[in-house]
């Protein structure tokens, strides 16, 4: 509860601050929200020998509430406060920005505070279904290598500043400089993340996006070393259909100081319009190591990974709010270790509900 009333008492504040920047009018505040519930059930064998066959359950994955207002012409503000976590909610500032957008021919701004990162924001954009699943940049890290070694790709926002430019109305051009350690962390080195994207909308509905990034100070146990990315996105959205595909390669050379540990994705997504509140939607994810000598040498089998997605979206009902219905299953070709050996783990197949409703 202190938390809510420090968020309150923050709006609050800048929301009174717009006198300062030279406003003649009360800023105009909007409030917004997003909540995510979901009914899943599993229908095979998951991959911890402690889920058992049919397990299902209710829950929570989410909810967002949403504050933001112009200060002047010039400047604005936003606020996200976030609750989420399984079986316990647990409430954190995610957004927390003042942006500068001033009257120039090239479209620019500049963004200060905690605000989301470049790394996955057009790619879920054009996938649409984040309730449903993340994309497969951040899905590395839920991958079962990714989970046992901690391979994770970033995080949603962080702590920093981004400087967008247009010079040309199909391009779009920026940088962010930010922590590195996300919002739930806490800058625990001098280094710094940089990222730059660089957007070109080749026709209207279409869209080629090239990410890279750099982040120095780890430490593989004999030196210093960059966890450094490159992402390449195409999508296309209309509103009879969009298709799109991801691929996203990132180096966690701190791991092994003999060998190369490289991540990669490559994710292929899209929906159709049945008609105008009815979608089928499909995502086909492929994650692996660019060199296995790494995990052969510490680990057991393969470390690839394919996640399939499947199913529908329906609109009908209560205003704002989406009816997803999924059935998701993962193939594995890491090994799972069965008393003094390692056996194959069986595929998972899950049938999940999920909705989301804005406000």
């Amino acid at each position: 509860m202190k938390r809510i009333a420090a968020v309150v008492l923050l709006s609050a504040l800048l929301s009174a601050a717009g006198n300062l920047f030279g406003s003649d009018e009360k800023p105009r505040i909007s409030f917004s929200g997003v909540l995510w519930t979901s009914y899943w059930a599993s229908l095979g064998s998951e991959p911890s020998p402690s889920t058992e066959r049919g397990q299902n359950a209710f829950e929570i994955k989410r909810a967002y509430l949403i504050a933001s207002a112009p200060l002047n012409e010039q400047w604005s503000w936003k606020i996200t406060y976030e609750f989420s976590g399984a079986p316990t909610l647990y409430p954190f500032a995610k957004v927390a920005l003042v942006k500068w957008a001033p009257r120039t021919i090239w479209a620019e701004s500049l963004t200060f505070g905690l605000q989301p990162t470049l790394i996955w924001g057009l790619s879920e954009e054009y996938w649409g279904y984040r309730p449903v699943m993340v994309v497969a940049r951040e899905g590395i890290s839920k991958t079962i290598v990714g989970i046992n070694n901690e391979l994770i790709t970033g995080a949603s926002s962080d702590f920093g500043f981004t400087w967008s430019i247009r010079p040309i109305p199909q391009t779009s051009i920026s940088l962010q400089v930010a922590n590195g350690a996300g919002h739930k962390g806490v800058e625990a080195n001098r280094q710094k993340k940089v990222s730059g994207a660089v957007t070109v909308k080749w026709m209207p509905e279409g869209v080629v996006q090239l990410y890279i990034e750099d982040e120095p100070g780890y430490n593989d146990g004999v030196k210093k070393v960059s966890r450094t990315g490159l992402g390449l996105l195409t999508g296309f959205r209309s509103e009879q259909f969009a298709a799109g595909v991801d691929y996203f390669v990132k180096n966690f050379d701190d791991k092994s100081a003999t060998d190369e540990v490289i991540a990669y994705a490559v994710s292929f997504f899209g929906d159709y319009a049945l008609t105008n509140k009815l979608k089928l939607l499909g995502r086909v994810d492929r994650y692996d190591l660019q060199n296995k000598a790494w995990f052969r040498n510490n680990f057991n089998g393969k470390p690839g990974e394919t996640l399939i997605i499947a199913g529908a979206d329906c609109s009908y009902g209560p205003p704002n709010t989406h009816f997803t219905l999924t059935c998701q299953s993962r193939i594995f070709e890491a090994k799972i270790q069965d008393g003094d050996s390692y056996v194959d783990r069986n595929p998972s197949l899950v049938i999940a509900l999920d909705v989301a409703m804005s406000f």
